[in-house]
């Protein structure tokens, strides 16, 4: 019946620690990101591993083995977690393109989603315009 367990959480940084001499509130911003982002890409690449797919033999509660494939199956965030998660600023939406000035407002047609593709060439590009225009952080996102 509880066929799920939590295999991780991801760490939640200090606040910023405006005291520190010589380390910049951005840079601090910025390394604390791209550890999560590391922390996930490992957690995310053992989902990716040949094994997975083959299954693994696991012994049950009732002591009998069964062969089991792990996944991921759901993600529960709130919004802060969900741009930290998509590396973007927390007064944008993770899903698509709204305005900030519209953020909470019912529209009718919708606004475009993102364009991952897009952020990931900018990225690779360093292009640090682009990516301002789109409110990305520079980081290399683990999703």
């Amino acid at each position: 019946m509880q066929a799920w367990l939590p295999i991780a959480f991801l760490p939640v940084g200090p606040k910023r620690a405006n005291k520190i001499r010589g380390y910049p509130v951005d840079m601090q911003e910025i390394q604390a990101l791209e550890t999560v982002h590391d922390i996930l890409e490992y957690m995310l690449k053992l989902l990716s591993n040949a094994q997975y797919q083959q299954g693994y033999e696991m012994v049950c509660a009732d002591g009998n083995i069964q062969l089991c494939f792990p996944k991921l199956f759901c993600w529960l965030t709130d919004h802060m977690e969900n741009a930290i998660l998509h590396g973007i600023a927390s007064n944008h939406c993770p899903a698509c393109i709204t305005p900030t000035e519209k953020l909470g407002e019912h529209v009718e047609t919708g606004y475009p989603i993102h364009c991952h593709a897009d952020y990931r060439t900018a990225y690779m590009e360093s292009d640090m315009s682009s990516l301002n225009i789109y409110a990305v952080k520079n980081i290399r996102n683990a999703l």
